[in-house]
């Protein structure tokens, strides 16, 4: 027999915390791109070596932020009348199904960055490869902002908007999907395919930015702030 009482505070405490973890976030990103703005202009290791720690700390806390979404989830469905069917149980579903993918995203993209900024500690003397994984590095901070921003807005933006961002998503990665493809099969080109491979996927990233569902999506999402 579930008590109510005791089921509200606890869906209030949790509540509490998932602002909290996502306070604690955001204080991570700002002071990770902070320390790698810091190596970058005067490649000095401790600046780095914060970076790697605070980027590495970070994804339990992903996975904290997504855990404590579904406990609040579950008090919901104890707590309303006729569980999953209740329309705030459905509009939370949909807000973390919508976050889901970009979450799983965010964390592969930070274990990528952490292993390029190995990369820069290993091979300082390699101008090229060094100039590489910088740049892999920045790209990936400027994805993952998306990222988070996303599910930023799958979790905080008003109902209304929820339907909209759903569509957007859709779209986008059904492009993505498509020029993935294309790519792949340039890839398979003997000698050039590689070449071709980022060609594409790079000239894909700088012209979806002029189109039309693109820009809408950045208005949803940034209407949460940055």
């Amino acid at each position: 027999m579930v008590d109510p009482q005791k089921a509200t505070l606890e869906l209030n405490s949790a509540k509490q915390q998932l602002l909290e973890i996502y306070s604690k976030l955001k204080q991570y990103d700002t002071s990770r791109i902070t320390n790698l703005t810091e190596y970058l202009k005067n490649q000095s290791s401790s600046p780095l070596q914060r970076f790697q720690e605070q980027t590495l700390n970070s994804i339990p806390l992903i996975d904290k932020f997504e855990t404590t979404f579904l406990q609040i989830l579950a008090y919901v469905f104890l707590l309303k009348d006729e569980g999953h069917r209740h329309p705030y149980f459905q509009e939370l579903l949909a807000r973390y199904h919508l976050a889901n993918e970009k979450m799983l995203q965010l964390k592969k993209i930070r274990k990528q960055q952490y292993k390029h900024s190995i990369s820069l500690t290993n091979l300082p003397s390699n101008k090229l490869i060094y100039r590489y994984h910088s740049w892999r590095l920045r790209k990936s901070i400027y994805k993952e902002h998306q990222f988070w921003l996303t599910i930023q807005a799958a979790y905080f933006q008003e109902t209304k908007q929820l339907s909209d961002l759903r569509a957007i998503l859709k779209t986008e990665a059904q492009k993505e999907q498509a020029v993935l493809a294309a790519a792949s099969t340039a890839w398979l080109v003997p000698i050039v395919g590689t070449a071709l491979f980022f060609s594409i996927t790079t000239f894909y990233e700088w012209a979806n930015q002029y189109s039309e569902n693109y820009k809408r999506l950045i208005t949803i999402i940034t209407q949460n702030g940055s």
